[in-house]
Parts: structure tokens; sequence; C-alpha cells
């Protein structure tokens, strides 16, 4: 597939998988800004009208088949893409970055003095993100209630969407080089830029982590544990 003028680009934007980067080095260099949304709440999805070829915003995978029935972006031709994050990397991040950002954190209420452990074992909906935004709007919404119902339901779903849906799955720890060769499979102007606004400043590693509390967040994070490693087999390992 080419990128054309009828093309939408649907980007999966994972938090904290570089989503900003990647739309500031793709999607202003390829979309004019008339036809890029910055969507609102998913209620405002559901009555959009208005044309797009991109949208901006944390949404699981299909959220461009909600919007409203006469929006002509339903007919155009999609480019489904999403990047992924070695898991635990992307909690440490995540979560530093909650606290970086602690006056508008969605989650400034919950996380207090908290240790990275207790702050995800109190906030299950932080948990397994990319799981979760993989598998799609419609699973998201049906298990939110919920931290185990249909668990195994949603890594299926999105181990099936990453090979079935998706066009192009990057690799966070590769972003440079996986940026290059979707440009260059979809004929994209690409101009790479790395945004330090969303970028998470101050953080620990993963080597800081001791045993017990890394053992603990693979055991909460089990979903993206497992989806990353069958991304990594049947995406990342072959390039």
């Amino acid at each position: 597939m080419h990128l054309d003028d009828n093309i939408a680009i649907i980007f999966t934007h994972i938090p904290k998988c570089a989503g900003t980067s990647l739309r500031e080095s793709i999607i202003v260099n390829n979309i004019e800004s008339s036809l890029i949304y910055r969507s609102g709440s998913f209620k405002e999805i559901l009555y959009y009208k208005n044309d797009f070829r991109y949208i901006i915003g944390h949404w699981p995978y299909g959220i461009e088949n909600y919007c409203h029935i006469n929006n002509p972006v339903r007919n155009r031709q999609k480019l489904h893409i999403t990047f992924l994050r070695e898991p635990i990397d992307h909690l440490i991040s995540f979560f530093y970055f909650q606290k970086q950002q602690i006056g508008y954190s969605a989650y400034k209420h919950e996380i207090g003095d908290k240790s990275i452990v207790e702050f995800y074992e109190s906030v299950p909906r932080a948990l397994n993100l990319q799981t979760k935004f993989c598998a799609g709007v419609f699973y998201d919404q049906l298990f939110r209630r919920t931290s185990k119902a249909g668990a195994k339901i949603q890594l299926n779903k999105a181990k099936q969407n990453l090979i079935k849906r998706f066009d192009f799955v990057g690799q966070f720890e590769n972003y440079t080089n996986d940026l290059e060769l979707m440009a260059k499979t979809y004929n994209l102007k690409l101009d790479i830029t790395h945004n330090n606004v969303t970028k998470t400043h101050k953080r620990i590693a993963i080597k800081d982590l001791s045993s017990k509390e890394l053992n603990k967040l693979k055991e909460l994070n089990s979903l993206d544990m497992e989806l990353y490693k069958f991304a990594s087999e049947n995406f990342f390992s072959q390039r």
C-alpha cells in the first residue's frame, strides 16, 4: 500500500509508546492539518461527522468505526499502525510520567506517595494497556469495569489484530529504524523528531528494581508480557 490522498492513517496510540514523536515525524508531513482530528470524549466521537485522515488521542484499535455513520472516514481506505514497548520499561515510564505531570494526571488522586508496585496493585486500569489498546474499542468498553474478566479474550483478540488488522507494528526500542521502514514501505515523507514535551525525564531503569518488585510487575502486567513476546517473535525478530 502506498499512501494517497484518500487513505487515513489510524494510529493506535498507546500512552508512552512514541505516539507524539510519530505524529511530528510522519503525520504532519503527510496529512494536511484540516484533516487531523484532535478528538475529545468517546461520546463526542460517536457524533463526529467531519472527515479526517488522522485522529489524535489515546484510543484503542478501531476507534474510527465509532464515528457518526455519515462520517466520510468510514469509506476511506485505512492504514492501521501501532508501536509496542517492552512492558516493564513501559510501566516505569508511565508511572514516572504521571508523577511528572501530577497536576494534569488522571491518576493524581491515586499516586500520592505510593511506590511503583503499590500504584499498580491499586490501579488495575493502568495495567496491560498495550493488550487493551490492541484488542480494540469494543473489548475495552466491555471489560472496562473489571480487572480480570475477559483477560484471555482480550489477549487473544490483541494477538489476532496484530496479525490480521494492523498494517505495521513498530517497536519502541527500534523507533528510528522502524519509522524509516514504515516511511519507505508506504512512501511517506519523514522528518524524524523526538518530542521532549511528553518525555519522562526523571525515572528509574529496569535494573533499579529489586527482584521482588520486578517479579510482581511481571505478574501484574502478564498480558502485556505475553503480547510483547508474541510481537517480538512475529514482527521484531524478523527485521
